[in-house]
């Protein structure tokens, strides 16, 4: 089987969160190119759903040093930070991942408020689970702007700002149908 599909398939189980059978796909396309930088990004995805988070992060250090022009491992690696709530070691790795190719201002602009508003959803999910209600809302209204996600929880709690009604509303119908 071509790498591609091997990596497709990989993917379709970590969306399943079948982390096993997509790391058998991912040894399977090591044993065909030990150095594509594509296949060691896809097993730390699947490490990190695992929560094997170490060994992710060794996988997406391989990556970089087979392609250190290779944008989404420096992304996953930020992702593997702040899936362990090490925010302040996220955000350096989102911003290498911006940094890593010269682009448009406005691009860089639009990653960085969209890892900024992933670091404030996930903060306020963190107080969730601890019952700090308040500061959830306050993280979730600062990563309302680009996630709809973060609109949702702020509905669960009647604290959805104006601002985001309209649009909210018609996002969700749309997820419905």
């Amino acid at each position: 089987m071509a790498i591609d599909s091997l990596l497709t398939e990989a993917q379709q189980y970590v969306e399943q969160e079948k982390y096993v059978e997509a790391l058998v796909l991912c040894r399977e396309a090591l044993s065909t190119d030990s150095i594509h930088p594509c296949i060691y990004n896809q097993m730390g995805i699947t490490l990190v759903g695992m929560a094997k988070y170490d060994s992710a992060m060794i996988c997406y250090q391989k990556a970089i040093n087979i392609e250190p022009r290779y944008v989404w491992a420096y992304y996953n690696m930020g992702v593997a930070y702040d899936k362990q709530e090490k925010y302040e070691q996220a955000i350096p790795w989102l911003k290498k991942a911006v940094n890593v190719y010269e682009t448009p201002d406005w691009l860089v602009t639009t990653t960085l408020e969209l890892a900024q508003s992933g670091y404030h959803y996930q903060k306020g999910l963190a107080y969730e689970e601890q019952g700090d209600i308040d500061n959830a809302i306050t993280e979730w209204i600062l990563a309302a702007q680009n996630r709809l996600d973060a609109r949702e929880k702020l509905c669960q709690y009647g604290r959805l700002p104006n601002k985001y009604k309209k649009d909210s509303e018609k996002a969700m119908k749309k997820r419905k149908n």
